[in-house]
């Protein structure tokens, strides 16, 4: 087989100081396309693929977002739009066989968008190589998608992986997999053009070499079973090839990245808790509202912005709600740092109608499923057994206002069980202006050692957006809450393997009302606060995350000059990465940048609010005076007259002085 190998370094080409008088402004492309084929899923949902599941934290990291298409009857014909591709940097997929309805129709997409420059990244399986009947798709068809990419198919596969053996075995093959190489039923597709191979296997019969894991600057082949190994049992994985390195490679461009890790240098650090047990007997003294003792022994004990929910069936006086109960939150409320939210009325386990096999299974008991349930799945029961979108949106917060805050509804609402809630549910809340959150259960730790489950910024539910939560609660440490009762602590790894080698999440502290139970879980929320306070955090509340992620599609960034980049639609975003070495910004012609930091060889860059911010960089490290960090959010830098000297201070946002390490010029 013939191929050609390039050195990684040949790929990357930043496209900073090199371009000379010649450079022409251009947009920076950040939107990618991602194809699934809901046939392969239980749900017609793209939250099941692996893009969403696995990959999508990764884009992100890189600064990009995902706009999913459904293949499953056809190319959409939103696809064949030129301005829908010409506003794509690249295309992704990931499918789990290899038949489609229209594999002519998705060929010739895939070839056009190419032509087009946008690249192709194929994961799993090709996904068209056979037609639904199971037909053989001719390999002129599927060449068509191939060719540009760089491979040539002749429609032979390999079903015995006896057949193969090993040929090229690269280190970017065991990112965290670190078990043995071993082929898999795959395609034998010939390299003709440039490609890295990362692996690739030997036909025993023919003597040549066949790419499993292919990359360049085109795009890339991944496929199906060198992606991932995953435990379909214990729900567990890894990557086999490394993710970062794929992604940098086939996009291989730097420019200033939304970053929602990080405010002013430091790392975010939010808290929110989930309403449930807010009502609940604290085995701590056998008396006392678990709230009470969250409040007493928690909130008030480390005074960190807090955003604490309510459940409407716990202080609706016509369920559970009562004087005592009105007492507690009446002295949570008052608490300055503390700002109130709803989590739905009766607790939607699962957001659907007619919730469908899994969730049953996942929420039910067997007596329950046996019975052949119908109907919604609450964890309270309303005395019309319906689930309706308003009363679990609307109305809960309005009860919360009516009863607590003057009539004043809170703008904030915490998703209940499955957190999937339909496009109606979260209509409701956009009409009224009011932010959303939970969901995604990222976790990276000893026992699901991988970036395989972290989850992505969030979930597009028609026009709307709900974000994820940045990590896990203590359900999900303490197996449903029956035990370990300190499991929470783990959640430590998670924030310590977010933070290097690189800053993929902010640190949430996220639980229930109901670890105020028992000694052990308020032991370990003691850990994990500990933690946080030890840690180079900027506390913020939890609805400054919320609107970095929906500012994150919307800003817009464009390249000037080789050196030069403009940022525009800014939004809520006072953070930006640049992922090179050896450069900082050159404050005499940049514009509302405040600061940087260089964390994990990254250039963490710090500007004022605003919707504009142009980045100028340099190689000379210190034209400062810059800011390095700050607590708090930053407006200006001034300098103001103390003892005949001109001092360098730092403005908020809401006109304070805040505590920063400020840079003077050496």
């Amino acid at each position: 087989m013939s191929r050609v190998l390039l050195l990684l370094s040949c790929f990357i080409s930043w496209e900073i100081f090199g371009d000379g008088p010649t450079f022409q402004t251009r947009p920076i492309k950040r939107l990618g396309i991602a194809l699934y084929d809901s046939s392969e899923y239980l749900i017609p949902e793209y939250t099941l693929s692996n893009i969403h599941r696995k990959l999508e934290v990764i884009f992100n990291y890189f600064g990009y977002y995902l706009q999913y298409y459904d293949v499953a009857r056809g190319v959409p014909a939103e696809l064949l739009r030129d301005e829908t591709l010409d506003s794509a940097a690249f295309i992704v997929s990931w499918f789990s066989d290899d038949s489609m309805e229209t594999p002519d129709a998705f060929s010739r997409f895939l070839e056009r968008a190419q032509k087009r420059g946008v690249k192709w990244m194929a994961f799993g399986h090709l996904g068209f190589a056979f037609d639904k009947k199971g037909l053989l798709v001719s390999p002129a068809i599927v060449n068509q998608a191939l060719l540009p990419l760089g491979l040539d198919y002749n429609g032979t596969f390999v079903d015995n992986p006896i057949l193969l053996e090993n040929a090229i075995v690269t280190p970017y093959t065991s990112y965290e997999w670190k078990g043995e190489v071993r082929p898999y039923p795959m395609p034998l597709l010939k390299v003709v053009a440039p490609f890295e191979i990362w692996l690739s296997f030997k036909d025993r019969r023919s003597k040549k070499d066949f790419p499993a894991v292919a990359v360049s600057p085109r795009g890339a082949l991944v496929l199906s079973g060198q992606e991932l190994e995953e435990n379909t049992y214990s729900g567990q994985s890894k990557w086999k090839i490394d993710p970062f390195k794929l992604v940098e490679t086939v996009l291989a461009k730097a420019f200033p990245v939304p970053d929602p890790t990080t405010l002013c240098g430091k790392r975010l650090l939010f808290v929110h808790i989930d309403g449930d047990g807010f009502i609940n007997i604290s085995n701590t003294d056998r008396k006392s509202l678990s709230g009470q003792v969250i409040i007493e022994r928690i909130i008030k004990k480390y005074k960190l912005p807090t955003s604490a929910s309510l459940i409407g069936a716990e202080i609706d006086k016509d369920y559970l709600g009562g004087p005592s109960v009105d007492h507690v939150v009446q002295e949570l409320f008052a608490i300055p740092y503390v700002i109130p939210a709803g989590h739905t009325f009766f607790h939607p386990l699962s957001w659907a109608q007619n919730p469908p096999d899994f969730e049953k299974k996942n929420y039910l008991n067997t007596t329950l499923r046996d019975k052949k349930h119908k109907g919604p799945i609450l964890a309270y029961q309303p005395k019309d057994k319906q689930l309706s979108y308003e009363r679990e949106t609307v109305q809960s917060l309005a009860l919360i206002g009516d009863k607590y805050l003057q009539g004043k509804m809170p703008a904030l609402l915490f998703w209940s069980g499955s957190c999937r809630p339909p496009v109606e549910a979260l209509a409701l809340l956009e009409k009224r202006g009011v932010l959303n959150i939970n969901g995604g259960d990222s976790r990276f730790d000893s026992v699901f050692d991988s970036v395989s489950h972290l989850a992505p910024l969030y979930r597009k539910v028609g026009p709307y957006t709900q974000v994820y939560a940045a990590g896990s609660n203590e359900n999900v440490y303490t197996n449903s809450w029956q035990g370990p009762f300190d499991g929470y602590k783990k959640v430590i790894e998670t924030f310590m393997r977010t933070e290097t080698p690189r800053r993929l999440k902010p640190v949430n502290i996220y639980y229930h009302f109901y670890s105020g139970e028992f000694e052990l879980s308020l032991k370990a929320l003691d850990e994990v606060y500990k933690y946080a306070l030890q840690s180079d955090l900027n506390p913020v509340h939890v609805e400054s995350y919320i609107r970095l992620v929906r500012d994150f599609e919307a800003v817009t960034i464009t390249q000037s000059a080789p050196e030069t980049f403009e940022i525009s639609n800014q939004g809520s975003f006072q953070n930006f990465r640049f992922d090179q070495s050896g450069v900082f910004p050159d404050y005499q012609k940049s514009k509302n940048i405040l600061g940087h930091r260089v964390i994990n060889g990254a250039l963490y860059l710090i500007t004022g609010p605003g919707p504009q911010s142009k980045l100028v960089l340099t190689r000379l490290p210190n034209t400062g005076p810059y800011v390095e960090w700050c607590v708090g959010k930053p407006k200006a830098l001034f300098s103001p007259l103390m003892n005949g000297e001109s001092v360098p201070r730092l403005e908020g946002d809401a006109g304070q002085i805040l505590d920063a390490k400020i840079i003077p010029v050496l």
